[in-house]
């Protein structure tokens, strides 16, 4: 799972260097930033979703803010999958996800350094969990 994680973040990370965005705050940005205001989301999350299909059950969510827009990733075994109409505020979190020709609908609220909330798929509402792993910033 280590190697994953580890995996995951660095791809995101070239991922969204070699597109040409910048992921690090540049000095004017830092100087205006407001931390109240910002998600607690943003790092690296371990999770396990009760009563999913097999091979769904855990995995691996990385959050990160450019601008001020968040992006999202979902590493589930060997495949990633990039969240689309991520919206987050301050300990809560959105997002839907495309797998296969599925749309999943998630929904996510944090605790300290736990979240619990709901994923939404043809097959029914399933009961997420996670701990976060990662720290950013």
């Amino acid at each position: 799972m280590k190697k994953i994680v580890f995996y995951s973040f660095w791809m995101l990370l070239l991922y969204s260097t070699a597109a040409g965005a910048s992921i690090l705050p540049s000095e004017t940005k830092e100087a205006t930033r407001c931390p109240v205001f910002e998600s607690v989301f943003v790092g690296g999350w371990s999770y396990d979703v009760q009563g999913a299909p097999e091979g769904y059950e855990n995995g691996f969510l990385l959050v990160l803010k450019e601008g001020k827009q968040y992006k999202a990733q979902v590493q589930v075994g060997d495949k990633a999958y990039m969240a689309t109409d991520v919206v987050a505020k301050k300990r809560t979190l959105r997002f839907t996800l495309q797998i296969k020709t599925e749309t999943i609908g998630v929904f996510l609220n944090a605790n300290g350094s736990n979240f619990t909330g709901t994923v939404r798929a043809t097959q029914g509402v399933f009961r997420v969990i996670g701990k976060k792993t990662v720290s950013a910033g």
